[in-house]
């Protein structure tokens, strides 16, 4: 009985919009970072460039409250043919 109310949770919940976009998130990660991702609710990433370390959060509103405010810099594509 808790193995079948456990899969109908997870089918249910990966049904919406987030659920599908979490689990297509965690098709993406290493094990080790789904594994950190479960336990934690984040996972860290190293840029190849500088070599950093980056903790990844998936709370967008919190992200969105402390993210550096920016002002466009006037670039824009061109549409030179219909798109479709």
């Amino acid at each position: 009985m808790r193995a079948t109310r456990a899969l109908f949770i997870r089918h249910g919940a990966e049904g919406t919009p987030e659920g599908r976009s979490l689990r297509l998130l965690r098709q993406w990660l290493s094990p080790a970072q789904r594994e950190q991702f479960a336990r934690k609710g984040y996972f860290e990433v190293v840029g190849s460039d500088s070599g950093k370390r980056y903790r990844i959060q998936t709370c967008e509103g919190e992200v969105r409250a402390v993210a550096r405010r920016f002002t466009p810099n006037g670039f824009h594509f061109r549409q030179t043919r219909p798109l479709g």
